[in-house]
């Protein structure tokens, strides 16, 4: 993300995608030299329908493509994903939410 002040709070939500949950920020839309809207996503856990043995590296989808797919809103207090909570910590604390609770 650019360094600009974030204003919107953070909105985690998780996706499956190719046999693993994905965590991503519904709030923070990137355009990576495109016009064109993408999340960043970084994968989470196998859902257990494959081998287990798929590596999956964080990586950016089409946001139009993730917004089709059935999400799920991961729980955090508001001091955890208030705008002026740094990026790295509010992942951390979405990611171990998620993680703990198994949305999906």
């Amino acid at each position: 993300m650019n360094e600009e002040e974030r204003t919107l709070p953070y909105r985690f939500r998780v996706f499956e995608y190719d046999e693993t949950v994905w965590l991503y920020d519904a709030n923070e839309r990137m355009h990576p030299c495109t016009a064109v809207p993408h999340y960043d996503a970084v994968p989470l856990y196998d859902t257990g329908q494959g081998d287990g043995m798929t590596q999956r590296e964080p990586g950016m989808f089409l946001a139009k493509n993730v917004d089709r797919y059935t999400s799920v809103a991961v729980e955090l207090h508001d001091e955890e994903v208030a705008p002026d909570v740094p990026r790295p910590a509010a992942w951390d604390a979405a990611r171990e939410e998620a993680n703990a609770n198994h949305y999906l």
